[in-house]
């Protein structure tokens, strides 16, 4: 199996900082970033 890394979503530099803040927050660098999308 190929392994493809995309990049379907773009955030800005500012929510990218908070990300990586929440991260260090839980002690975990394996987690992921969950975006959930609703319409309306």
């Amino acid at each position: 199996m190929e392994s493809v890394q995309e990049q379907p979503v773009t955030i800005t530099s500012k929510a990218a900082e908070k990300v990586a803040e929440f991260m260090k927050q839980e002690g975990n660098s394996g987690l992921y970033l969950r975006v959930y999308v609703s319409g309306g």
